[in-house]
């Protein structure tokens, strides 16, 4: 009995022994995978905190990149914006220096055989042979006859009839009609007046006087108002039309030297 006890006792400490390494067996085992499962969720969170920092990283440069390219594009806009602007400018500085040579070109003046013109009626008239014959006061009729139909020469057919008048209104001062049986006398006087008021002032704007005047104090005085009034030297807007009066001042006295001489 003592023996049979005895075994049981063994066998069941044995079974007991048993049960107890499977118990440890399997806490190991468990303790072990949890162990295994816990790296895993700290690889996994590890992971995911490398992508998330990853992906932030990739958001800060998508970020800067579009910051640089809307820099960029902006820097862009100025240097157009600029260039745009220096053209406007040039082309305005341009147009203002063509207007001002084309207005320079247009005041300017030629002398074409005795007669000052400009360039556009010089160009017309290059276009005309007839007038290559032509100087002086028959030059300036077939000026103001084209004036009547041609408005590029209109100011010739004005200062034609200009001198038309100033003629008519000579002549009517020097030859005033008188009817002798009537009670009408002549009105010399006047006219001799008149005359003289006329010629006076040619000799006026010379600084002659019929004593002192000669072919040399003529050209003298001549050549020192051509350089102070000559439109290629004068400036000034009515330079044009003195000279053109001196001109025809100085063929009156030309004119009344030769009378003198004849």
């Amino acid at each position: 009995m003592d023996l049979k006890l005895e075994i049981m006792n063994a066998v069941e400490l044995l079974v007991m022994a048993v049960f107890g390494c499977i118990i440890l067996c399997s806490v190991f085992l468990y303790e072990r995978k949890r162990k295994k499962q816990k790296q895993a969720r700290q690889e996994e969170q590890k992971r995911q905190e490398r992508e998330r920092q990853e992906r932030e990283r990739q958001e800060r440069e998508r970020q800067e990149e579009l910051k640089r390219q809307e820099r960029e594009r902006e820097e862009h806009e100025r240097q157009e914006r600029l260039k745009e602007e220096a053209m406007s400018r040039m082309r305005e500085q341009k147009a203002r220096e063509e207007e001002r040579i084309k207005n320079t070109y247009a005041k300017a003046k030629i002398f074409f055989q005795g007669i000052w013109v400009t360039h556009q009626q010089l160009q017309f008239l290059a276009n005309h042979t007839e007038v290559s014959c032509m100087r002086g006061e028959k030059l300036r009729d077939f000026l103001s006859n084209l004036g009547k139909t041609n408005s590029l020469f209109a100011d010739f057919t004005q200062e034609a009839e200009t001198r038309q008048k100033e003629k008519d209104k000579a002549q009517r001062s020097s030859y005033s009609q008188t009817k002798q049986n009537q009670g009408y006398r002549t009105t010399s006087a006047n006219t001799g007046q008149a005359q003289s008021v006329n010629v006076n002032s040619f000799y006026q704007m010379f600084g002659l006087t019929p004593v002192t005047l000669t072919q040399e104090s003529l050209k003298q005085v001549y050549r020192e108002l051509v350089k102070k009034y000559h439109p290629d030297k004068n400036k000034e807007p009515d330079a044009a039309e003195k000279f053109q009066r001196i001109q025809r001042c100085y063929e009156y006295l030309q004119k009344e030297l030769h009378r003198k001489a004849g």
